[in-house]
């Protein structure tokens, strides 16, 4: 994942008041990225994120991590259950993405967000479920539709909680075939034990013929 700095000179507060974030907070621009470039870095905006995913897969930023963005301060008839009394800046990621509700959200817009969010969740220890990645309407009620319905929660949060399993090698201990694992699931049969050592460089990893069934249908081993 390549990301853009774009960092904005304005409409941000150094650092947290010594909050660390807690939650990862997904809006919609309701507009382009190149659009929400230019607003966030006029003062009159007083709005902003941490960061920006394109249609294409582009993850641009615009406020560090450590500091303050300006997405998530205002609170009415709030429906997350973390929230406290402390302004929600101050303890959440904010994450932009182009488009308007209701448009579908691309594949590359979801392989974006699974690598970011999945950076950022590690960086903090955040949690990856819907307590600790949510949408801007849990804060903001005002905004029913932040981050809209063209984002489809279920796939986010079955994606974001595949297993990791990328760049190994499995193999079932009643068969001779072997496997390569990318991203949860079983794929690229390979020839020979020899010939994975020699071209992929791998670790074996060899398990039962249930779990290879398992791999396929994404499970965690």
């Amino acid at each position: 994942m390549q990301i853009r700095k774009r960092i904005t000179p304005v409409n941000f507060t150094k650092g947290r008041g010594g909050r660390k974030p807690i939650a990862i907070v997904l809006h919609i621009m309701e507009g382009s990225l190149s659009g929400t470039d230019q607003w966030f870095k006029n003062p009159k905006a007083q709005a902003s994120t941490h960061y920006g995913v394109g249609k294409n897969g582009e993850v641009w930023q615009w406020v560090e991590e450590t500091d303050m963005a300006y997405g998530n301060g205002r609170v009415s008839t709030p429906t997350w259950g973390l929230i406290d009394k402390d302004n929600p800046n101050l303890y959440t990621i904010s994450i932009e993405h182009e488009g308007f509700t209701g448009q579908p959200w691309t594949e590359a817009m979801y392989e974006a967000d699974i690598a970011l969010i999945k950076d950022i969740a590690k960086r903090w220890d955040i949690p990856l479920d819907h307590d600790h990645v949510i949408g801007h309407y849990q804060i903001f009620g005002k905004k029913p539709n932040c981050p809209g319905t063209g984002l489809d929660w279920k796939k986010l949060m079955a994606l974001l909680n595949e297993p990791d399993l990328k760049g190994v090698c499995v193999k079932s201990v009643e068969s001779p075939d072997i496997f390569w694992v990318d991203f949860g699931g079983v794929s690229h049969k390979v020839k020979t034990w020899e010939s994975f050592q020699e071209f992929f460089k791998g670790e074996p990893k060899i398990v039962s013929r249930e779990t290879i069934g398992d791999l396929i249908k994404g499970k965690e081993i």
